[in-house]
């Protein structure tokens, strides 16, 4: 939660709230925002590869390999920090 009690507002909420107080105050036209094309091709990716990784952590691929590097590490008889 925010620092108002009880009120909770997603930061992708927040994000299009300001934009739209930027277009509706004019200070961005709906050209300006559409132009930005490698802020676009950003989200885009950011959004394709937040997916894949939900959909690898719900298929449990995640966990797999996160238990098996950790028996690894078991095995080899290292600390996990060892490497760093």
């Amino acid at each position: 939660e925010g620092k108002v009690p009880g009120f909770k507002m997603e930061p992708t909420t927040t994000a299009f709230c300001g934009v739209s107080v930027l277009i509706l105050g004019r200070v961005l036209t709906w050209k300006d925002i559409i132009s930005e094309k490698a802020a676009w091709n950003t989200l885009v990716w950011l959004a394709i590869l937040s997916s894949l990784a939900n959909a690898l952590k719900d298929a449990g691929v995640i966990a797999y390999f996160s238990t098996q590097i950790a028996l690894g590490f078991e095995r080899a008889q290292l600390e996990a920090w060892t490497g760093f």
